[in-house]
């Protein structure tokens, strides 16, 4: 009986076996020729592999580091995310730089698209074209000189802030971060709409869900766009921003001084003013003003979270740094510093602490771009030159894991003397770091947030001492939002002064 019924059977068996086959081989991933890459067994790849050392250490830029190490190099590798995209990796800082400088290159979908959902008509969200060059023009004084020295007092009267509210706090572990982040709102509320408010600052945070990393993201950005909760913070942002606009306008049309401009606003009116048309579109403008505090308030956390934890892990640089600035500029009661004060050449031990900041902390970790043409590629050997296609993608991975061969084996250590030279002068060239980019697309705000760091750091390193934390909570293990943040992070404050005298 059995022999009866197995033959029938059998073709539609080998049938099966033979379209599963040609299934498992068609989707299965293909790596680009001669790029290392990790075996891919299924149709997600490399996929789950990334996912599940995400879910482990919080940080897709680690999983891709990870990538690179097994494949033997840091020049260029592959991750094979699905059937059809397989994505270049690399963390070598000369291949970096040659493709941020390079116009080959330029932000793909998978950059841009995950500002464009919220802010599309904003530099972060917009391709080299001829809108996002207006937009450049448009914000061109946010740049210069008289405006960053103009703005700088707002980010001085929130340390000033911040040094109140703190000093209450001496002698207690506490975590930093909301008071961070609600001081660095006002300021750049201030800078940006000429108030400090933080009356959008929930509503903002409540869009930061949309703007999530991770392999999950395009999902959770789906979903989290629909909720009405999400759909309401953003009528609020878009209905404030319309009304301090109208409000610079109507200054402007009842006389007030054209000459004095104290925020983004202030200077796009000015520039209508003078030219009798609208610089941007309102949908331009609006975009651009709400992606300067969504860019400008996390990057500005993150790097101050950074500060705290490496200063307060490392003791001796705390009693450096304090010493450095005690002889450089005036005592914080007799004057507030100015930017004239912090220069790289003025307060170069500054400066070597703010740049080994973000080269170990590694805020913004990683890059995405898209070859806009046919271009080439350093091969894996760092010798030979490798065919990019137009369409090519490539995932730049900051920090310092790339950089051993340049720095040495301690790359992941915080060395701030790493920056200074013999004569203990700032050398911008002595250590590779690039978070705020380079070429075309490097940072607008990036003159602006070291301005805002310098002051921070002044303030803080002049009045408080951080203690140094138990060792569980030393480690410099990150979580990754759209930016990398230190995790566990805590400090205990205790004035200078206290100190001096041996008080507990």
């Amino acid at each position: 009986m059995v022999f009866l019924i197995l033959p029938p059977l059998v073709g539609p068996t080998i049938l099966f076996l033979v379209v599963y086959i040609a299934f498992k081989h068609v989707t299965r991933p293909k790596p680009i020729p001669d790029v290392p890459s990790l075996p891919a067994i299924s149709f997600f790849g490399n996929g789950l592999d990334i996912a599940k050392h995400y879910k482990k250490t919080e940080t897709i830029h680690d999983a891709f580091i990870d990538v690179l190490r097994k494949t033997g190099g840091m020049v260029l590798g592959q991750v094979l995310i699905s059937a059809f995209t397989p994505i270049l990796l690399t963390a070598d800082p000369d291949q970096i730089d040659r493709i941020l400088i390079s116009q080959d290159w330029d932000r793909g979908i998978r950059s841009t698209g995950v500002f464009k959902p919220l802010i599309p008509h904003a530099l972060l969200a917009l391709s080299i074209d001829e809108e996002y060059k207006a937009h450049k023009r448009a914000f061109a004084f946010g740049v210069s000189s008289s405006f960053l020295k103009e703005t700088s007092k707002r980010f001085i009267e929130e340390d000033h802030a911040l040094i109140d509210t703190w000093s209450s706090q001496t002698g207690e572990w506490f975590d930093p971060e909301p008071e961070l982040t609600y001081r660095q709102a006002r300021a750049i509320s201030a800078v940006v709409f000429g108030e400090p408010s933080n009356l959008i600052d929930k509503d903002l945070k409540t869009l930061f869900k949309t703007l999530s990393a991770g392999p999950l993201a395009p999902i959770k950005r789906m979903i989290e766009k629909v909720r009405p909760t999400n759909r309401e913070a953003y009528k609020r942002i878009i209905q404030y921003v319309q009304s301090r606009t109208t409000i610079s306008r109507k200054k402007f049309s009842e006389g007030g001084d054209v000459a004095l401009i104290e925020n983004m606003i202030d200077g796009i009116v000015q520039k209508e003013a003078e030219s009798g048309v609208a610089v941007l579109s309102p949908d331009g403008l609006r975009d651009e003003l709400v992606s300067m505090i969504l860019a400008g308030d996390e990057t500005s956390v993150t790097t101050q979270l950074w500060v705290l934890k490496f200063l307060s892990n490392h003791p001796a640089i705390q009693y450096k740094l304090r010493q450095h600035l005690l002889e450089r500029i005036e005592p914080l009661d007799v004057r507030s510093p100015t930017v004239d004060d912090l220069t790289p050449e003025h307060t170069p031990f500054l400066e070597a602490v703010i740049q080994e900041v973000l080269r170990v902390g590694n805020p913004v970790a990683i890059i995405g771009r898209e070859a806009m043409r046919d271009t080439t590629l350093v091969g894996p050997s760092g010798g030979k030159s490798f065919p990019a296609p137009k369409g090519t993608k490539i995932l730049l991975l900051l920090g310092p894991e790339g950089t051993e061969g340049r720095v040495g084996k301690d790359t992941m250590e915080f060395k701030p003397e790493r920056w200074l030279n013999e004569k203990g002068e700032y050398d911008s060239s002595a250590v590779w770091q690039a978070s705020f980019a380079k070429g075309s697309r490097a940072c607008y705000g990036s003159k602006q947030a070291l301005i805002s760091i310098r002051m921070f750091i002044v303030y803080i390193s002049l009045t408080f001492f951080l203690e140094k934390p138990p060792p569980k909570l030393q480690s410099t293990r990150r979580v990754e939002r759209i930016t990398l943040r230190p995790s566990d992070l805590v400090i205990k404050l205790k004035p200078w002064e206290k100190l001096e005298q041996g008080e507990n």
